[in-house]
């Protein structure tokens, strides 16, 4: 019993220290945001020059807005489902610091993988 009860108050200890960091500025996960945050924006970088060179968005919903509001409009959609995922994975951090590196991890690698893939695309269409 005294065991569940010191799980309690570390659990509960752990959400105090993780709200006092939130509001003091200091995040979890600062490295993973930083690199998810940066592969998105070298994702519409590759993605802008792709569209010069006269290739399409592949992604439709993003497609949708660049058809119908242009490339500043579908960056913010891109931008604010990136807004989106670092919110929510810093909301499972103060639950599970784990669960939400490895979400954000993953994240980095899909969006690294799409980045790596459109300047493949690039190299071999445009160059």
């Amino acid at each position: 019993m005294a065991n569940h009860s010191d799980s309690e108050h570390s659990h509960s200890e752990h959400s105090h220290k993780g709200l006092a960091k939130f509001l003091s500025g200091e995040l979890p996960l600062q490295n993973e945001t930083t690199w998810f945050i940066l592969a998105n924006c070298l994702d519409v970088f590759v993605t802008y020059i792709l569209i010069r060179f006269g290739a399409i968005e592949s992604n439709p919903v993003a497609n949708y807005f660049l058809q119908n509001y242009g490339f500043a409009v579908m960056i913010y959609y891109k931008m604010g489902i990136v807004a989106f995922v670092c919110v929510v994975t810093q909301l499972i951090a103060w639950k599970n610091l784990h669960k939400a590196r490895w979400l954000l991890r993953v994240g980095i690698l899909i969006v690294g993988a799409v980045v790596v893939y459109s300047s493949v695309l690039f190299v071999r269409h445009f160059l």
